[in-house]
């Protein structure tokens, strides 16, 4: 199996320039591995301020990915830097007072999944391309919601901005109408999926 490399695509969702707050992250996420509440194991983060940082770091990323068999998953939407740190505080206090020190290592990307993005972005899973599922897509960017199409190892996801779904599945939101489509609204999407990745 071939690997899955969308690094051009997610590079274009980087800050042109360092700001001093925004960024955009990676996650190196072994799936072979879980945690609590059914997570999986994170190896490592990348936090991308800029398209320049992004460009520097990613022969780590693609190289740490092959060497250990993992999965590099971007969040799009942008953060900031002042409000994930503020989550990050909050969040070490509280583990501070319940006494759970070794949990603190992890905080910080807690925080960033839970700090509401800069710009929402909505991530919509695409598990099998089907003719229904391009019907879906072209209807999409018909109506000028995507913002990419990056590929998976059988599908791809469908990156938008948010809009009222009821002109595309009535009011009973029911997105298998269109086939395998799942929406998520704050999720990350592949970066790159080493050959032999699980």
């Amino acid at each position: 199996m071939s690997p899955v490399d969308n690094s051009k695509l997610v590079a274009e969702f980087c800050p042109d320039t360092d700001d001093g707050d925004t960024f955009c992250y990676t996650e190196m996420l072994d799936r072979t591995a879980r945690k609590g509440n059914n997570n999986y194991r994170l190896v490592k983060s990348f936090y991308h301020r800029s398209k320049e940082e992004f460009w520097n770091q990613w022969p780590s990323i693609k190289e740490l990915c092959e060497l250990t068999k993992t999965r590099a998953y971007t969040r799009l939407a942008p953060r900031s830097y002042e409000k994930v740190g503020k989550a990050h505080v909050l969040l070490t206090v509280e583990a501070a007072l319940a006494g759970n020190w070794s949990h603190m290592k992890s905080l910080y990307n807690s925080a960033c999944g839970r700090t509401p993005p800069n710009k929402k972005l909505w991530l919509f899973d695409i598990d099998a391309i089907t003719d229904n599922t391009e019907n879906f897509a072209k209807l999409l960017a018909d109506s000028g919601l995507v913002r990419a199409r990056i590929p998976s190892r059988k599908g791809e996801h469908i990156i938008t901005i948010p809009f009222d779904p009821r002109p595309f599945v009535g009011s009973d939101m029911g997105w298998s109408a269109w086939g395998e489509v799942s929406l998520h609204k704050d999720n990350p999407t592949n970066l790159y999926i080493p050959e032999d990745a699980a």
